[in-house]
């Protein structure tokens, strides 16, 4: 149980660190943040 925790913890941080990027590179944000919504619903 404990790994599965870190490994969703994990998925987690990944699309966090994503959204600034994506943010000040261009207005594709909401298709980023639609992929990590539809990541974390899996």
């Amino acid at each position: 149980m404990a790994k599965g925790m870190n490994k969703r913890k994990r998925d987690e941080k990944k699309p966090k660190k994503e959204k600034p990027k994506t943010n000040a590179s261009a207005p594709s944000t909401k298709d980023v943040v639609s992929n990590a919504v539809a990541r974390a619903q899996k």
